[in-house]
């Protein structure tokens, strides 16, 4: 279990995720032919005490501007005043490339939650693809739907 927002330099952690699938056997295809599948996972956190065979399990994100659904694993309205959520572990599962994923919403993260560059360091870290549920991408885009690592 990795609590991602505890890194310095997450995307370094990503990158390594990346390249220690690439170099498993002579057959894993190269790294920059390789994406993330984002995998929810419904167990709690205290339930997770195994490693993934692939990748790693991450916490410690939270959503901006939506809900997530837990029984059906994907994004919802928030309740009213609601402008926080935390998101249940993700899978970070390394995967060959693919097309786009159909109903999938491409949420981008961010290390704060000004969204903006602090200093020297961009504050966009990745795009996790998070299912839309019943209402389409383009909904969560017009939302600001983000991923933010710290809430302050």
């Amino acid at each position: 279990m990795h609590w991602i927002s505890a890194y310095t330099y997450p995307t370094g952690f990503t990158t390594g995720l990346l390249q220690k699938f690439a170099r498993k056997d002579d057959k894993s295809p190269p790294i920059d032919k390789l994406d993330f599948d984002f995998i929810p996972t419904p167990r709690p956190v205290a339930d997770i005490t195994e490693q993934p065979k692939d990748g790693a399990y991450i916490t410690g994100l939270f959503l901006e501007g939506a809900k997530w659904n837990h029984d059906k694993q994907y994004l919802m309205e928030p309740e009213v005043m609601e402008l926080f959520v935390s998101m249940p572990v993700l899978h970070f599962k390394p995967v060959p490339k693919s097309k786009q994923k159909p109903n999938v919403y491409s949420c981008p993260t961010y290390y704060y939650p000004s969204r903006q560059a602090i200093g020297a360091r961009e504050s966009f870290m990745i795009n996790i693809d998070l299912k839309c549920g019943e209402l389409p991408s383009e909904f969560w885009v017009k939302r600001g739907t983000a991923l933010l690592m710290s809430l302050s």
